[in-house]
């Protein structure tokens, strides 16, 4: 699929269930992403072209690098390291030494949701009502070497992102049930507390999921059952380009270098899915073009 400015691949039709939380590893050069229903690391290798899916012991809901050779994944049980090894190996999920145990009781019917690294090392991670229907969720943050996450916001249904803008010094985070991006100064543990919304969405345009900022602090927003990726201008969060990709349900995108957007997509409630639905795409991007305005 080409677009002005952008041209979809489809990569692999991998039939996730709920596709999610790509990290682009430039250590070993390669996407690691999600089947957060599937209980699946899904490992996609550009130079090769190597796919590889391998089971999980544990529903793991978001990745974040740790350094080469590793990663860190939110799991039920809590913060593990993950090492992923050889890709066509099984990797190794450390549920016997977790860094930090899961801030949530499991019997009140919460989980983790995504997760990002801050600029200044720390982990921020959303919590959620597994059923989507309470407001029981919020945001947490974890600081290498500490015992346990620290709240930093509640009230929220669905968590995603969150995303970091260093240029501006401003964090984002998002309410998918809300349609709404929220905006923070700093990323500070008492930031969330002075956070105002940036971005609401009408139903028709689906709603924001998984998102990430390039180096000029455009926001990058997936949006599910809306088919696009949007990018958004950091000065106020107006629709600068929309990239449609053929699945319905994108989930989060990340990037692999400047020119390359990978996108994760989610077959997960839809009657009938097709091979788009649950697949890794690659979006080539010309940000000229893409963000020149039409005449």
């Amino acid at each position: 699929m080409t677009g002005r400015g952008a041209t979809v691949e489809r990569l692999w039709a991998a039939g996730a269930v709920l596709g999610e939380s790509p990290v682009w590893s430039g250590d070993d050069a390669r996407l690691y992403w999600l089947d957060i229903k599937g209980r699946a690391l899904l490992v996609f290798e550009p130079a090769t072209g190597g796919r590889w899916r391998h089971p999980l012991p544990v529903r793991t809901t978001a990745l974040v690098a740790d350094g080469p050779g590793r990663l860190l994944a939110l799991t039920d049980a809590g913060l593990a390291a993950l090492s992923p090894g050889a890709a066509d190996g099984a990797p190794t999920l450390d549920l016997d030494r977790p860094l930090a145990p899961a801030p949530f009781a499991r019997d009140r019917g919460l989980r983790f949701n995504d997760a990002k690294r801050a600029p200044d090392g720390a982990i921020w991670a959303g919590t959620m009502d597994d059923a989507e229907a309470r407001d029981l969720g919020g945001w947490v943050r974890w600081t290498p070497g500490a015992a346990r996450f620290e709240p930093l916001a509640d009230g929220y249904r669905v968590t995603n992102g969150p995303a970091f803008d260093t240029r501006r010094g401003v964090a984002y985070v998002t309410d998918s049930a809300r349609r709404r991006i929220d905006r923070a100064p700093g990323w500070a543990p008492g930031s969330l507390a002075a956070r105002r919304p940036f971005r609401t969405f009408d139903p028709a345009d689906g709603a924001p999921d998984g998102m990430t900022v390039d180096a000029a602090g455009r926001l990058w927003v997936a949006l599910w059952d809306g088919g696009c990726v949007v990018v958004l201008a950091p000065d106020d969060g107006r629709t600068l380009a929309r990239i449609a990709v053929p699945a319905r349900r994108p989930t989060s995108c990340a990037f692999a270098d400047a020119g390359t957007l990978y996108v994760t997509s989610a077959a997960v409630g839809l009657a009938q899915p097709q091979d788009d639905d649950g697949a890794l795409f690659r979006v080539r991007v010309d940000l000229n073009t893409l963000l020149t305005p039409e005449r």
